[in-house]
């Protein structure tokens, strides 16, 4: 009797809207299936592309899992005294793709104290809080960005979550805080996402092997953090 055939690869986080990467999306799709991915994670990162992730949801459904969010690099064009009159109401436009496709997940969203210059942590914050309350009253899972503040970004969960954490999950993408936060997290039901950084950055390595296997997720944060060697490799993180 022939063995059962292992169970396929799920990318957990993945950007197939960009302009990078869209035009080849189809491509892209094929060469994961044919890699043995049979599901990823698109993760929009503002209102301008949210369009894009959906219509890569319709035209492959089976294998595009869409996340609907703001990413913290994008927080001042919603929020803030910089943001455009093009973003208002932009909490009820993200509210509407969520309820036009109910197995959706809230994301990219979260914290990133290195672009605190540039996009203020209150702008950041303000912008995180009520994709959260929209995450908790939908009931859907939320991919995080967080770099440099994960004790805030802490703080935050349990605040909009509670001490019991998030029932559906919290991905954190591209995990690059420290071991030592791995349980912490993990009481708010969180996930830890590595992508290919963990090959080149130790303490990356370290965070992965503290990780419990249970909460453990992998992703290609495609097409960044490709790994090293790969042809046109970026050391950007969305």
């Amino acid at each position: 009797m022939a063995a059962p055939a292992p169970p396929g690869l799920f990318d957990a986080h993945c950007h197939l809207q960009l302009p990078r990467l869209l035009p080849h999306a189809a491509g892209a799709v094929a060469a994961a299936r044919a890699a043995g991915v049979v599901r990823a994670a698109v993760c929009g990162c503002s209102r301008g592309d949210w369009g894009e992730v959906e219509k890569l949801a319709t035209a492959f459904p089976e294998f595009v899992a869409p996340q609907f969010g703001v990413h913290p690099w994008w927080a001042a064009e919603h929020e803030g005294p910089g943001a455009a009159a093009a973003a208002e109401g932009w909490v009820e436009r993200l509210e509407a793709f969520l309820r036009r496709h109910p197995s959706a997940g809230v994301g990219e969203c979260g914290l990133d104290k290195a672009k605190k210059k540039e996009i203020p942590m209150d702008v950041q914050v303000s912008v995180l809080r009520p994709q959260l309350e929209l995450a908790r009253e939908l009931a859907r899972p939320v991919s995080l960005h967080c770099v440099g503040a994960h004790g805030t970004l802490l703080e935050e969960l349990a605040r909009a979550f509670g001490p019991g954490g998030h029932g559906p999950g919290l991905v954190l993408h591209s995990y690059c805080g420290s071991a030592d936060m791995i349980v912490p997290f993990a009481r708010l039901n969180c996930f830890f996402s590595f992508s290919a950084s963990f090959l080149r950055v130790p303490k990356h390595a370290t965070a992965l092997r503290a990780a419990p296997r249970e909460r453990l997720l992998l992703e290609t944060d495609s097409p960044d953090q490709l790994p090293p060697g790969l042809c046109g490799v970026s050391a950007g993180s969305r």
